[in-house]
């Protein structure tokens, strides 16, 4: 039990560290591209609930170039540090077009090991309008947002 309860404050303090140091993203309604605020997060070893990683997934999402309006493209970025050989992480993806009413969402698996060279994209295609996105993990301590206008 204490061995698992330090190594969840340990996981804890990188978690502050590395958020500290990523800031937070402003929503631009009125622009085709935005960043997210952070989704601060918890990975675990595939197909379990043990936890061996922790970090953060920033988020950049734009209309499809070339399309306006068209789909959207979110790509995810992951910055996790770990104890283990596995970083896992499940989540959601939701959106809401605040001016249509329409909504929807859409699974996404990373690993948070993967990096920002090797980001996770996730399309959709929410009509025109302001939309409303929102990152969600199974483990999230922050889920992280973003408005687009498309």
């Amino acid at each position: 039990m204490r061995t698992v309860v330090g190594r969840l404050v340990g996981v804890a303090a990188v978690i502050g560290a590395v958020v500290a140091g990523a800031g937070v993203a402003g929503a631009d309604t009125a622009a085709s591209s935005v960043g997210f605020s952070p989704t601060v997060t918890l990975g675990t070893l595939m197909g379990s609930d043990t936890v061996t990683c922790g970090g953060y997934l920033a988020g950049k999402g734009s209309v499809y170039p070339g399309q306006t309006p068209g789909p959207v493209a979110v790509l995810l970025s992951s910055y996790f540090v770990g104890s283990g050989p596995q970083c896992f992480i499940q989540g959601t993806l939701t959106w809401q077009n605040l001016d249509t009413g329409a909504t929807g969402s859409q699974p996404f698996s990373l690993s948070g090991f993967d990096g920002p060279g090797a980001p996770t994209a996730i399309y959709f295609n929410p009509g025109a309008g302001r939309v409303n996105i929102r990152v969600d993990t199974a483990h999230e301590i922050v889920a992280g947002n973003a408005q687009l206008t498309v």
